[in-house]
């Protein structure tokens, strides 16, 4: 899951693709982020931290469209796409046909305790309500010694440079409180050594985007201002001001967005045992 087309109402419609009142935009927005460079070194990233051997079961949690997930399968692994949306899912069918996927949530699998070798999953915490339980599921389902590894936006760490600062605050704040998993993730590796993970790594993956078109395609930017207003974060007057502004700034050269994501990979500790629950086959 990603920021694709995150404006308007699409900014929390990742918790709940199927209610969304769009969902077709969502699906062109994975797509577009898949195409950009730096989405794509961070799969790269993400497929090489797993370490998946032909052998190996792979579980692609959160899967959307099932590009990753077919992916994983063509690396070698016997791969499953997981997700709770059950359009993304149809779309994913229609794409791999091959390739097995099936509906669940992050916080509850269907997989049987100990089932997976390697588990993937790309911009879900942020989106997740409890994601702290879906952490603990996710020790669950690997086998002692299997790898996860995860690939998300700090959203705490985004800073805009270039408007008005205290609008941008306000705007990156309303934004954060959007994603209900964003405290997770900037404690990432701190959350998985709690959930029975060791051998935490952490690689930042800094995002600089000064090409406005860019930062319209991948995450929506010129439309943050009228959905906070419509939120009721701004006052009237700002909101109406931050597309103008952000053209300007663009225009002038001083707009500058970043934020940092990070890769993090652990390992499910063969010292500690799943901290209890049923297994679900």
């Amino acid at each position: 899951m990603s920021d694709a087309g995150a404006s308007g109402s699409l900014e929390s419609a990742w918790s709940d693709v199927d209610a969304a009142p769009a969902p077709e935009r969502l699906v062109a927005g994975l797509d577009r982020l898949r195409s950009d460079p730096f989405f794509v070194r961070g799969k790269a990233r993400l497929y090489a931290a797993l370490e998946l051997r032909a052998d190996q079961r792979v579980a692609d949690v959160g899967c959307g469209t099932g590009d990753d997930t077919a992916a994983l399968a063509e690396a070698g692994g016997e791969a499953i796409g997981i997700d709770r949306s059950t359009r993304l899912l149809s779309e994913a069918r229609r794409r791999h046909a091959s390739v097995a996927f099936v509906v669940g949530d992050a916080r509850a699998l269907p997989l049987a305790t100990a089932s997976i070798d390697r588990l993937g999953v790309d911009r879900v915490v942020q989106h997740l309500a409890r994601a702290e339980r879906a952490l603990g599921e996710w020790r669950r389902v690997l086998r002692p010694g299997g790898v996860i590894a995860i690939f998300e936006p700090d959203v705490t760490s985004a800073r805009i440079e270039g408007l008005d600062p205290r609008v941008a605050e306000r705007v990156l704040a309303w934004r954060a409180a959007t994603r209900p998993g964003a405290s997770v993730v900037a404690d990432l590796p701190g959350r998985l050594e709690g959930a029975g993970f060791s051998d935490v790594s952490v690689e930042p993956a800094p995002l600089v985007l000064e090409d406005l078109a860019r930062a319209d395609s991948m995450m929506g930017l010129p439309d943050w201002g009228e959905a906070a207003g419509a939120a009721g974060v701004l006052d009237p007057a700002d909101a109406a001001r931050w597309r103008p502004e952000a053209l300007a700034a663009a225009e002038r050269g001083t707009l500058r967005f970043s934020t940092t994501y990070v890769l993090v990979s652990a390992r499910a500790s063969v010292r500690s045992a799943w901290p209890g629950g049923r297994s679900r086959s």
